[in-house]
């Protein structure tokens, strides 16, 4: 198997890495999305969570679900502030050293497991900030099956530590809670930020850029060997006349060695898009799959690319350069490259294609 070859491969095996990672970041997200519910328990956000359409194709279901992600988005951010005020006033609380020794606290003795929180029906934090020693001693002794007996054995100064210790508990219980559920929403946020269309985080992009970015490597492996194979037809194509000296021609120990070298510093010096611009006038056949020229795709997805690396995804003057030629989706100065599903989709494809054809 050649060097162009393995890089073919290479790139068919980047692209394949690339869209189960977009698949995953989907299962991901389909699998935790309705999470929300659970962390934030309003009539709201239940109404938007079940509003997302998961399946959405039409383009005005892709709309309304980039609308609800937006509204989710601001609930998020109002419920996380709500979080962090708590979180100022809840601080964990250190367990004193006496609780390790203290005899009401064992587990044999029942009395920790008869003020869990889950045995109080309403605000346990209301009840155990209302309880009093004696009317727990007096509880313990008068309703539990032999309790005076038994607990006779623990002094009023006893139940107040059980009391006090169970505050501290539930303390750090509540701000543990209250942690978690600020991460949990923190996660869910960004989970939902992955599918913002105009988020600098969305897969869809991130994905788009990291693809570019490799095909923009095999490009020139690819040129390389077209422009070395077909040397004497395309040379003034990338070398300007009088730009070869002797000496240059003298430090060779061959023609290929030459040639090779020639044809390197000169793809070295010429950026992608006019590479791909090159390559086109040198054969439109390389662009040309089951009869349709996809030649302004993958100018334009350049295009793209360099917008959003360069200018946050906003349409500039150099994306616009021969405007009715390669601005297919009709964008105006100013407005946002969305890369979203239906594009991504879209130049995975038609790359996938490319590529396999030229080889």
């Amino acid at each position: 198997m050649d060097s162009l070859q393995l890089s073919i491969n290479r790139f068919l095996g980047e692209l394949e890495t690339i869209l189960n990672y977009v698949q995953y970041i989907e299962d991901n997200f389909y699998m935790q999305y309705k999470d929300l519910c659970v962390y934030i328990e309003t009539e709201n956000i239940e109404k938007l969570v079940k509003g997302f359409n998961l399946y959405a194709s039409e383009s005005n279901e892709h709309k309304q679900n980039q609308s609800i992600i937006k509204q989710i988005y601001e609930e998020i951010n109002v419920e996380l502030k709500n979080y962090e005020q708590e979180r100022k006033v809840y601080n964990i609380i250190k367990i004193p050293s006496w609780a390790e020794s203290l005899e009401i606290l064992k587990k044999e003795h029942g009395l920790l497991n008869y003020l869990d929180p889950c045995y109080v029906d309403g605000s346990y934090e209301e009840y155990i900030n209302n309880l009093s020693a004696e009317e727990l001693k007096n509880e313990i002794e008068r309703f539990t099956p032999d309790g005076r007996k038994y607990y006779s054995r623990f002094s009023i100064e006893d139940y107040k530590k059980l009391i006090e210790y169970c505050k501290i508990e539930y303390n750090n219980y509540y701000v543990a809670k209250l942690n978690y559920n600020y991460d949990k929403l923190v996660n869910l946020k960004t989970l939902y930020n992955i599918f913002d269309d105009n988020n600098p985080i969305n897969i869809y992009r991130q994905s788009f850029i990291l693809l570019i970015t490799a095909f923009d490597a095999i490009m020139y492996e690819i040129s390389e060997e077209i422009y070395c194979n077909n040397f004497f037809k395309c040379i003034d194509k990338l070398v300007p006349k009088g730009k070869v000296s002797y000496t240059d021609i003298g430090k060779c120990k061959n023609f290929d060695e030459f040639k090779t070298n020639l044809v390197k510093e000169a793809l070295d010096n010429i950026h992608l898009y006019k590479l791909l611009l090159t390559l086109y006038e040198f054969n439109e056949e390389l662009f040309t799959i089951k009869d349709k020229n996809i030649f302004t795709d993958i100018i334009e997805m350049v295009k793209r690319r360099n917008i959003h690396v360069h200018n946050n995804g906003i349409v500039d003057k150099q994306y616009l350069e021969e405007k009715e030629k390669y601005n297919i989706y009709r964008l105006e100065y100013g407005d946002f490259a969305v890369i979203n599903n239906e594009y991504f989709i879209h130049i995975s494809e038609i790359l996938k294609e490319f590529i396999t054809h030229i080889n």
